[in-house]
């Protein structure tokens, strides 16, 4: 679908005083658009998509339009504060939208430990977990490391059809 507008007009009266609307369709670009949702499909709003300097977010109902994206192969991040990023790799072709649908986004846990006893995380209803064994964290010098340690973490099932949608 496409919106043309013709002409505009303001409430205040001064249809004598036109606003400059800047400069017209730059060449050499796009648009992104598609639909974000959680793993159980509902929809994930204030998600923040970005490619490059060209960011924006998705609405209520998980809806976005990246515009003014450079044409070429490019990757399209997403990303929200406590859910798994995710990225896509897809070719921007000038003067056309590019409609990416099915993209998930994990909620994610948080949890610490000290690294010199170790720790066990397991997520919401023990779908899956790790167990980190004391002193099995090393640091670049190959000595083990001491203080907190905080993994940011989610399960995923490979049998689950929203699976391909949380990875490139």
């Amino acid at each position: 679908a496409m919106l043309v507008v013709w002409g505009c007009s303001s409430d205040d009266g001064d249809d004598n005083n036109p606003v400059d609307p800047g400069p017209g369709p730059v060449a050499d670009v796009g648009s992104i658009s598609g639909l974000i949702t959680s793993p159980s499909k509902s929809p994930v709003e204030n998600a923040t998509i970005s490619v490059g300097s060209v960011t924006t977010t998705s609405n209520q109902d998980g809806f976005f339009v990246l515009a003014q994206v450079a044409e070429g192969e490019r990757t399209v991040e997403f990303s929200m504060e406590g859910r798994m990023t995710t990225y896509r790799r897809i070719d921007v072709v000038e003067g056309q939208t590019t409609h990416l649908p099915d993209i998930v986004l994990a909620e994610m846990a948080s949890a610490s430990f000290e690294a010199g006893t170790g720790g066990l995380l397991a997520t919401h209803g023990s779908m899956a977990s790790v167990e980190f064994a004391p002193n099995s964290l090393v640091t670049a010098g190959g000595t083990p490391y001491t203080g907190t340690v905080t993994v940011d973490y989610t399960a995923v099932r490979p049998d689950a059809t929203e699976f391909y949608g949380m990875f490139p």
